[in-house]
């Protein structure tokens, strides 16, 4: 089963029960998080189903909850397990957590903003470093905004590009994201060989 029809089978469900989709939505969110999976769709579903405020403020509170999990989960009951799941898994998991310990929350702030860096991982591994708690999630949530928003924009304008009546505004925006996904992926790609 492909991560894509998870996802669609997700946005049908969570359509089908209002009243109890925002939790749901949340703990989707997380056991995403926990597992590795990918969580980049969700807030473009949370924008499709809840709108731009609305799917915005579940989507913040959802990415900050299951961060939060991850980074709680390496620092307290699996430390050893995920460091060594993860520096046999990515190459750079001790570059990384230098750079935490060397520049402490502006490697926070700088990793948030990076769209090709996935969030459910970067929990984990901020947990294993020392870095306080309130400062990661400050930092997480101030830097966590800018690609929320942009995620949860395009996702409540799926109907108007669906309908054909696309803003030219939001079609910029959009390319221009995908152009600084290509390229950051690229950039990573280049620099782990």
């Amino acid at each position: 089963m492909s991560i894509v029809v998870i996802f669609n089978w997700l946005h049908t469900y969570l359509a089908a029960h209002p009243v109890l989709s925002p939790i749901l939505f949340t703990i989707f969110h997380m056991a995403c998080a926990i597992c590795i999976i990918p969580c980049s769709p969700m807030p473009v579903i949370a924008g499709l189903l809840w709108g731009k405020w609305l799917g915005l403020g579940i989507s913040i509170f959802a990415a900050f909850v299951s961060a939060c999990t991850t980074f709680w989960l390496a620092r307290i009951f699996f430390r050893k397990t995920i460091y060594a799941f993860l520096a046999k898994r990515f190459k750079k998991t001790d570059w990384f957590l230098e750079q935490t310990e060397k520049h402490g929350w502006k490697f926070v702030a700088t990793v948030q903003l990076n769209p090709a860096a996935p969030g459910s991982t970067l929990g984990y591994l901020f947990g294993l470093t020392n870095i306080q708690f309130g400062v990661y999630a400050f930092f997480l949530l101030v830097f966590m905004l800018p690609l929320q928003i942009i995620l949860v924009l395009c996702g409540d304008s799926m109907p108007l590009l669906l309908s054909g009546k696309t803003p030219w505004v939001l079609l910029a925006i959009m390319m221009l994201v995908i152009v600084y996904l290509f390229y950051g992926v690229r950039r990573e790609g280049k620099a782990g060989s």
